[in-house]
């Protein structure tokens, strides 16, 4: 087995995090965001804004 998770870490925008996915330099791709994550996030930027 080989998880993936955590290969890549770098600063990414709100935008880009609402999208569903990330660039990641190392793969050279589109990666999706962690299970959870996206509701988790869009939670926070609309109780923030």
């Amino acid at each position: 087995m080989q998880l993936l998770e955590g290969q890549d870490l770098g600063l990414v925008s709100a935008a880009e995090l609402l999208l569903g996915s990330i660039w990641s330099t190392k793969l050279a791709a589109h990666r999706p965001l962690a299970d959870g994550l996206l509701e988790v996030i869009q939670h926070v930027i609309t109780r923030a804004g």
